[in-house]
Order: C-alpha cells, then structure tokens, then sequence
C-alpha cells in the first residue's frame, strides 16, 4: 500500500453506534459540566406537574431589536428543556408564589439554580434544584421601569389625560370579563342608582388575566375604536387578584393602546398596590369597578346639578321678565287710559263749543256778517281816498 493511500485510510471517520456516540456526549457531559449552574432565562411551554408529579417546561432566552424595542418580545435565540422533578417541586413552587404573589407560568423570567444533564433516550435537560424569586420581583420591577421610561420618551404619560370629559357623560364602552366579579360589581352600582335609566353602556369582552390577557384587551380597544362615535368613555374593569393577574396592566402594548386611545379611559383594576402602568396613563384611575361606577353617577349627578341650577335662572330670568312685561303693560295701559280721558275731554269741549255755536239764530249771524262786511267796506272806501287819481 502506498504511502499515499495509508494516509487516506486514517482519514476515514470511526464508525459507532448512535447509542455509543450519545454515550460518548453523556460521559464528556458529566465530566465537564458536573456542578451547578445559576441560569437566567423565560419561562416558555409550562405545562404544571404532570400524573408522576414532575413539572416539564422549557428555558428560553430572546433578542429584543434594539431600534424598536417597544415591540417586546424578540427573537429566539436559545432553548432548552427543564425539569423540576416531584420530590422539590412543592417546596419550589410554593415559596416562589409565596414571595413573588404569582405562580410559575409562561412569560416569567427566573433565575434557577440547574444541573445540567443529558440522557442519550431524551437528550439535554436542566435539571431545576431551586429558583430565585427575588430575581423575578426584581425583573418584574425592571421591565414595569423601562416600559415606562419608553412610554415618557414618546410622550404618551399625560396624552390621554388632555382629552376633555363629554357632557353629559351617558355612553359608556365596558372592557371586562363579563363573568369578572368586579363587572358585575360595576353594572349592580349603577343600575342600583338613580341615573341608571340614563346611562348607556355596552361590553367589549376580553380575556383580563393569563397570557392572552394583553393581546385581548389591546383587541378590545380596537373593537371600540372602530365605534368610538357611539361613546363618550371607555372603562377597563377588573377585581382585585394575584400580582401575576395584574401585571397585564403593566404591559406595554395594553399602556400604549389606553394612551393614544382617542377617548377617556377610566381604569378600575382592583387592586392595592401600587398602581399599575394602565393607571399611570389612563385619563383617571381608581382602586375598584364600583369607585368607577361612582364616578359615573357623581358625573352624571354633577351634570344633573348644573342643569338644574341652569333651569332655576331661566325660570327666574323668566319671571323677572315677566314681571317687568307685566309692570310695562300695567303702566301702558294706564298712559292709555289718561290719554284717552284727555281727548275725550278735549273732543267734549269742542263739541260744546260747536253746540253754542250752532244755538245762535241764523239771522243773528247774517246781521253779524253784515256789520262785519259794512265795516270792512268803509274802511276801503276811507283808504281809496288816499289813492292817486
């Protein structure tokens, strides 16, 4: 054989089965991955214990785009499958929703204590000893903190709190759960109240808490949008619930849809701590569905006092007009009355002046007429002998 074709044969690869390959990573694995890590990553594919008892979901980082990270999310950009195996899981689990106030599920972003381990029948997997709920609070408190720089950065903190409340405040466009119990605690405080005949109000159904809560509500609005000219105010409504349930409303794609919507938009999220997102930038925010409902009937009753106030000083305007019409007649009429007396005074005057007239004889006339003609007479014949001849 020559030198040329031994060198060719070294190059041919080793073959082996695909369990002594997989055999080969297993052992290469355990040998230089053989401690705990510490790993950050999302929470994606949770599917709670199964019948064994043993939770299964997947660890999963992603690449936000840096010139639009008002988009969330991201792409993809590593995954891998976890385990959290029955004997830790409830002691995992309960002090993790015990310091957070939420439960494991999709979308949270922990940070685990792992080992990592590979099995040639099902591959790589973390196996999960512990997890860090503070690092999750903390997360939580960072992402509520960027969103609402972004939000201050395109100027939509104080947008929707310069659009001015209609008069009278009776269309309102609900977004709940028409099953939440703060919807029903909403619709009984106002039906309840003595406006209630005068409110118009319609539902716009959306899913409030879970991780379709967002996306839900974000389509709710736009339901309302392509109405809006139907209403005069938009409520979001939801009881109280875990601080999981109300992190919907520190959202950013939920924040941004309640700031630019181009009506007010009350929020009544249910809850004590601090506000949420949605509060900050809605036109006004209160703690519960009835404190929203309240606010409707004291802007109503408000509205109600104004047009009555309004209706008194036109009924009073109206009798001072009235009034004043009244004393103008009254002195109309007696200036009439005067000035009809005088003339008939006047007219009666003359009439006995012309009855004593008529009263002398006709021959005491034509003599006066007469005398009246000869003295004329004479005093031209005494003038004509001035005349020139």
């Amino acid at each position: 054989m020559s030198s040329l074709e031994m060198q060719a044969s070294e190059l041919v690869a080793k073959r082996y089965t695909l369990t002594e390959l997989l055999g080969s990573l297993q052992r290469c694995i355990d040998h230089y991955y053989n401690r705990l890590y510490y790993v950050t990553g999302e929470v994606s594919g949770y599917r709670g214990r199964n019948q064994r008892g043993h939770c299964y979901f997947n660890l999963i980082d992603k690449v936000s785009d840096p010139l639009h990270p008002e988009a969330g999310g991201g792409e993809l950009s590593a995954q891998i499958s976890a385990v959290i195996w029955s004997s830790r899981y409830n002691q995992i689990a309960q002090h993790f929703q015990q310091v957070t106030g939420q439960p494991l599920t999709d979308g949270i972003k922990i940070l685990a204590l792992v080992e990592l381990k590979y099995d040639p029948r099902y591959g790589l997997q973390l196996d999960v000893q512990d997890i860090d709920p503070s690092y999750t609070l903390g997360e939580v408190a960072r992402q509520r903190r960027e969103t609402l720089q972004l939000l201050e950065r395109m100027g939509l903190m104080e947008r929707n709190k310069q659009h001015p409340m209609p008069r009278p405040l009776r269309r309102i466009a609900i977004i709940s759960s028409p099953t939440a119990a703060g919807y029903q605690d909403f619709t009984r405080h106002l039906e309840e109240s003595a406006v209630a005949p005068f409110i118009e109000k319609a539902l716009f159904r959306a899913t409030m808490q879970g991780k379709s809560a967002p996306q839900s509500i974000v389509a709710a609005l736009e339901r309302v949008r392509q109405h809006e000219t139907l209403f005069d105010l938009v409520v979001i409504i939801r009881g109280g619930g875990a601080t999981a349930d109300l992190g919907t409303f520190d959202d950013f794609a939920v924040a941004r849809a309640v700031a630019e919507f181009s009506l007010p938009v009350w929020s009544g999220i249910g809850h004590d701590r601090d506000e949420s997102v949605v509060d900050l930038v809605s036109h006004k925010a209160f703690k519960t569905p009835t404190a929203v409902a309240t606010a409707v009937i004291d802007a109503w009753c408000a509205e109600y006092t104004l047009l009555e106030e309004a209706h008194q000083r036109l009924e009073r305007s109206w009798l001072e007009a009235r009034q004043t019409a009244q004393t103008g007649l009254e002195r109309l009429a007696q200036l009439l009355r005067q000035t009809t007396l005088e003339q008939l005074h006047r007219e009666e005057r003359q009439m006995l002046l012309l009855r004593e007239q008529l009263s002398v004889s006709p021959h005491t006339l034509l003599r006066n007429q007469h005398t009246l003609l000869e003295s004329q007479r004479e005093r031209l014949a005494s003038a004509a002998r001035y005349l020139p001849m």
